[in-house]
């Protein structure tokens, strides 16, 4: 049921003219009884539809997520369809960015791929067997749109982006970690955590 703004200013008005009237002498416990119906509807529908009072920024640090999941799943690499669905899920996207490194041009493609999907893509040229942390970029992104969503999902699995998430939750924002192999102190920091999953990765088949 799609219930405006108004419908549900409209229920609690109605509540509380009831639970004034329940005050008379002549009210009764029915009256109150009714009265706290309304009530206890809007609270159902907006624990149902709280997600999409969520506004999401999402910062992925698309390096550090492969290395940790090659780790632990030798060959695989994240399904960035897959994640943008859990990223919709938790609510309504503001915005979503995608770090990453690049040695060839041959990563035009796959930057097409993640626009498409929805992302921002942040890529970065480097020299072959260069190691390039995006840690400072994001802490950067994340204070300058720290006032643009009400929560934030960072997709990293490094202990230096703890301060930030303290920063960021100090704010007022509520800060989601969603990583492979996430670090303890990230985990103790945060509001909540979610370990990627297998399923969340791109099919074996696909090289």
């Amino acid at each position: 049921m799609n219930f405006k703004k108004y419908h549900l200013i409209l229920l609690s008005v109605f509540s509380g003219i009831l639970l004034s009237l329940a005050w008379f002498e002549w009210g009764s416990g029915i009256v109150l009884f009714i009265a706290f119906l309304p009530l206890l509807f809007i609270e159902n529908y907006l624990d149902k539809t709280k997600h999409k009072y969520m506004s999401v920024n999402a910062f992925i640090d698309v390096r550090n997520q492969n290395y940790h999941i090659n780790k632990k799943w030798p060959g695989r690499r994240l399904d960035f369809k897959s994640l943008m669905n859990t990223l919709i899920n938790i609510g309504e996207i503001n915005r979503a960015f995608a770090y990453n490194t690049y040695v060839e041009e041959g990563a035009k493609k796959f930057r097409s791929v993640l626009h498409h999907l929805g992302y921002e893509p942040q890529y970065k040229k480097i020299d072959k067997d260069t190691w390039y942390s995006w840690d400072v970029r994001i802490a950067v992104d994340i204070v300058n749109l720290n006032k643009t969503s009400n929560t934030l999902v960072l997709g990293s699995s490094s202990r230096s982006m703890a301060p930030i998430i303290e920063w960021a939750i100090y704010q007022g924002i509520k800060v989601i970690v969603l990583g492979c192999g996430i670090n303890s102190e990230l985990k103790s920091v945060c509001d909540h955590w979610i370990e990627i999953p297998e399923d969340m990765l791109e099919d074996e088949t696909i090289k």
